[in-house]
């Protein structure tokens, strides 16, 4: 089946430079000159109210604490014919840590920074008579739900086993590397898509998802609604570790894989379009989207359990694995501010997940994941259980010609770079607790 996989992305990558060299001897110089760039530049700073370093002890807290950031970035937009462009965008990024310079390892406590690739695609865009067609491969930026602000798009911003959410500030896509089908009918209006991509931001690496997607809005733009599957890891490069054999860190006995089947829905109401006399409401106002999701449809049988050897549903020790801990449920609103700002929304999200939000240690190349013990269950209880169920986030925006002011308040899933004794990085849920929040102010300049 790998071999097939590769055949197929070497046919299609054949067909792109067939594609770009007929487009070069077919057009001339005029139309070669429709390539184009745009780009910003931004400041972020801000605080984290309180929140934590490490999100297995207790007693590393962080209160009042200063971030600030800053970035540039450069997009290019080739267009040589009217149903192929090229998107290439180049970015360079700083951040803190979120502790600073300590007696030991004064090196790590220093602002990074960081080059990136957000996206380097070719999209392939047709529209025949009877469906509209595009293909788009490469690196891509890609949110299943563009309506939200923080919280949502689960299907690809997750993992199910075990569980693991992120956000990022002010960034709502993951970036994908692979091949995206949508097919439109009825106008566009009806959509099916299809997108196979490989894994490269947590091992074991090149594992290939398969997706699936559908989408439908009304003519009238009152109701858009989408739903979204994704195989993880339906093609393993290396099984052994996919499926988490000879791995010391889980509980004894058990067994792990990181496969799993996500879903996702998503939908968004639009009011006003009943009102469309009512010229005082902006475009975005008024505006109500919700998403839900499972996150792995199979109850893993890896967690901890009680000294007695059973698992209990109790508050007193660890809960049996439920379905109903992989569903997250987000819902928000754009606050109507009569065209003063071009969005205000609240998000909320519930998801009943007793256990935190830790991922990978030291051993990049082999995955393990961070499981709290038996010993741990105190602390456990008292940390995660109950306390970390309900996300929030509030968000601003005014642009003001090519200037943008954007303000963020929340309690989400960033997960802040930190580091233990060993120089490793550690990435675990940095907003633990209920009462846990950020904000950020961004300054943004747009080419």
């Amino acid at each position: 089946m790998k071999k097939y996989f590769f055949l197929c992305l070497i046919l299609i990558f054949g067909i792109c430079s067939y594609s770009l060299l007929y487009a070069e001897n077919e057009y001339s110089n005029d139309n070669m000159s429709k390539i184009r760039f745009t780009g910003n530049g931004y400041m972020m700073f801000g605080q984290v109210v309180s929140g934590h370093t490490h999100a297995n002890q207790s007693d590393n807290l962080v209160e009042n604490h200063w971030q600030n950031a800053y970035a540039g970035r450069v997009n290019f937009l080739s267009e040589p014919t009217e149903w192929f462009k090229t998107k290439i965008s180049l970015e360079i990024a700083s951040s803190w840590p979120l502790v600073r310079e300590g007696s030991i390892m004064k090196e790590i406590y220093k602002s990074q920074f960081s080059a990136n690739l957000p996206q380097a695609v070719g999209i392939f865009d047709f529209d025949l008579d009877f469906m509209n067609l595009m293909i788009e491969m490469g690196m891509m930026e890609y949110a299943f739900n563009t309506e939200v602000k923080n919280l949502g798009n689960y299907l690809y911003r997750s993992q199910a086993y075990p569980l693991f959410l992120t956000t990022n500030l002010d960034y709502i896509y993951s970036n994908v590397l692979g091949i995206r089908l949508e097919t439109g009918f009825l106008e566009n209006t009806l959509k099916f898509g299809a997108m196979i991509n490989s894994i490269t931001l947590r091992p074991p690496f090149f594992d290939m998802n398969l997706g699936l997607f559908l989408s439908y809005n009304t003519p009238n733009k009152f109701l858009d609604a989408g739903f979204g599957i994704c195989f993880d890891r339906l093609i393993a490069m290396d099984p052994e570790k996919t499926d988490a054999k000879n791995i010391p860190d889980i509980v004894e006995g058990s067994s792990l894989t990181f496969r799993a089947t996500k879903m996702d829905a998503r939908i968004t109401l639009d009011p006003k379009v009943f009102f469309p006399e009512f010229t005082l409401l902006g475009p975005n106002d008024m505006k109500i989207y919700a998403e839900a999701a499972i996150l792995g449809t199979e109850d893993p049988d890896y967690y901890p359990k009680d000294p007695g050897g059973y698992q209990l549903e109790t508050d007193t020790m660890f809960p049996r694995p439920s379905l109903w801990h992989r569903i997250p449920i987000m819902i928000g609103f754009n606050i109507p501010t009569f065209k003063i700002l071009d969005f205000l929304s609240v998000e909320f999200e519930y998801l009943k997940y007793p256990y935190a939000f830790n991922w990978w240690g030291p051993n990049s190349g082999n995955p393990t994941p961070k499981i709290i013990d038996v010993q741990n269950s105190l602390r456990w209880r008292r940390n995660y259980q109950h306390r970390d169920n309900i996300k929030w986030t509030a968000y601003g925006k005014k642009s003001i010609s090519n200037f943008d002011i954007i303000a963020l308040f929340g309690s989400d899933h960033i997960t802040y770079p930190t580091f233990n004794a060993e120089s490793h990085t550690n990435t675990e849920q940095s907003l633990r607790a209920n009462w846990d929040w950020h904000w950020y102010l961004k300054l943004q300049y747009n080419l």
